[in-house]
């Protein structure tokens, strides 16, 4: 959980380094060829290195590292939910109870709820458009299979063909968030606060690209 917790702030500031790229106010301070040619090649850089940094922390599930992902938790807690006697799942149950002890959240049933929240929550955010756009887009900057045949010649895909923005993205890294908190909670008992991490992200994009221009 702090590698993920690390490497989400490391996301996010990513995020809010994109969405400042894309104020008119800004691009309108690069008036030459050359400074417009300059900027773009820092946008796209950003927009690939956000995709790809989502991506990762969603879908990375390589059974032959120990990378942690949203996927890889998922897929490990289902599994030990699987069994029907997890002794995991047992020992974070009672701690969840112990650690929450006499608050109306602090019961086993309770806990089993929130991971059955957990699972219903990554089937629907899984097979989202946003998500399955952002798996096409990183699959196609991985594989470089930037190229299909048309009208009897080759050309370039445009990865605005898939029609993410800004704000899908936004929503993948709520969703994001949503799945480590959720998670932490599961784990630890405790809910995490990001409210520091978009502060400090949000200020340091915004003193940069004003100090830029």
């Amino acid at each position: 959980m702090r590698v993920l917790w690390a490497e989400y702030a490391e996301l996010v500031g990513l995020f809010y380094m994109a969405q400042f790229s894309r104020d008119p106010q800004i691009r309108e301070q690069f008036k030459t060829d050359r400074e417009r040619a300059g900027f773009e090649v820092i946008r796209a850089a950003l927009f690939r290195s956000l995709l790809l940094a989502l991506a990762k922390i969603i879908f990375d599930d390589d059974r032959r590292s120990h990378n942690p992902s949203v996927k890889r938790l998922y897929r490990q807690f289902s599994g030990e939910k699987a069994k029907g006697n997890s002794t995991l799942l047992a020992f974070l149950e009672k701690r969840f109870v112990k650690r929450l002890n006499g608050r109306p959240e602090g019961t086993c049933e309770r806990f089993n709820a929130h991971l059955d929240d957990i699972f219903a929550h990554w089937t629907n955010l899984a097979n989202s458009p946003s998500w399955q756009g952002l798996k096409t887009l990183r699959n196609k900057v991985i594989a470089h299979s930037d190229l299909e045949f048309c009208a009897g010649e080759w050309r370039l895909i445009n990865p605005n063909e898939i029609n993410l923005s800004i704000d899908d993205f936004d929503k993948i890294r709520t969703g994001v968030e949503d799945f480590i908190n959720a998670f932490n909670l599961a784990i630890s008992a405790m809910r995490l606060n990001f409210e520091e991490i978009h502060e400090k992200a949000k200020s340091a994009a915004h003193a940069f690209w004003r100090r830029l221009v």
